[in-house]
């Protein structure tokens, strides 16, 4: 009898537990703690709207007009990435640090080994007439 009696309790936890996690299941599936994602996306593309392009705008007036033109250099001995990029970077935003990965990138090497007699594409900048 005290057997029965102890799993008829058992089973009525599980029975109150099962419903807990129903009622659960169902607030949530039903939205209502789950806030809408739309409000968040609207805002975040609103201040991208205002923000970015004041940024956008601010760097347009800070960079001089300039184009950017390509040539290709014969290396001549003791050269290394980082005298080329001494030599050839003249962007006023852009550190000698940057411009040897974009060396790097552009002749697909992979470290900062070169060697005099080979050629490299560069970049430069000259002032376009507005």
């Amino acid at each position: 009898m005290k057997r029965a009696m102890e799993e008829h309790a058992a089973a009525e936890r599980r029975g109150q537990e099962r419903s807990r996690r129903s009622r659960r299941l169902k607030v949530w599936k039903s939205g209502a703690r789950r806030p809408s994602v739309l409000p968040i996306l609207l805002i975040a593309a609103l201040f991208l709207g205002v923000f970015g392009c004041g940024r956008i705008r601010a760097l347009a007036d800070e960079i001089p007009s300039a184009g950017k033109y390509y040539t290709s250099i014969l290396l001549q001995p003791g050269d290394t990435l980082w005298t080329v990029a001494a030599r050839y970077n003249c962007h006023p935003q852009k550190s000698d640090a940057e411009y040897v990965r974009e060396l790097r990138f552009m002749n697909g090497l992979t470290d900062d080994t070169v060697h005099a007699g080979h050629y490299l594409t560069v970049s430069y900048y000259r002032e376009t007439a507005d």
